[in-house]
């Protein structure tokens, strides 16, 4: 098995220092996510992700980077984990179609109010998305421009992990047509 943390800190520590913001790393664990590596901003006053407690995957940017290219079944078994209601799922079913149309997620307030992040998957050398990247900040300097810059950012930093990991798909995250059955 590979160390996917180890293999994405150098990685991390690069886009840290070009986004000059908090950086994380997502494993997909069964239906849910873990942080298990964090790289903190040199802003006084930072977002702040707890290590190695599960989340779920359909609640902010880093879950729904992964849910997005999961299998329609394993989105399926996590709204159903989660225990989320019809009129939910089709909300989150038109944000996961968008975050395939770019590549990646940004959300805003949706796990911690007055934080945002941005978040790209990460696929193993089968094509299976296992992990995400992710910038987060305040919501404060998440203006437009900046989003862009770190949708960029992300995708490039999730694409050389990915890479690393044996991923060879086709060349970009944007526009990647959804995993076969979706």
């Amino acid at each position: 098995r590979i160390d996917v943390g180890m293999l994405a800190l150098p990685h991390l520590r690069a886009l840290r220092e070009r986004s000059r913001e908090t950086v994380s790393l997502n494993l997909k664990d069964g239906l849910e996510r873990v942080a298990v590596e964090r790289l903190d901003t040199s802003h006084e006053i930072r977002f702040v992700v707890d290590l190695g407690r599960p989340l779920p995957l359909h609640v902010g940017a880093a879950g729904k980077a992964m849910l997005a290219y999961m299998s329609e079944d394993e989105v399926g078994a996590a709204f159903d984990a989660a225990g989320l209601e019809a009129r939910q799922r089709r909300k989150i079913g038109r944000d996961l179609a968008e975050i395939r149309q770019l590549g990646t997620a940004h959300t805003i307030g949706e796990r911690v109010s007055g934080a945002g992040s941005v978040s790209a998957p990460i696929f193993s050398h089968e094509g299976l998305v296992v992990a995400s990247v992710s910038v987060l900040c305040l919501e404060s300097r998440l203006q437009k421009s900046v989003v862009k810059t770190l949708r960029h950012m992300c995708r490039t930093t999730a694409q050389a992990i990915s890479g690393d990991l044996g991923w060879r798909g086709a060349g970009k995250l944007r526009n990647k047509p959804p995993p076969a059955g979706r």
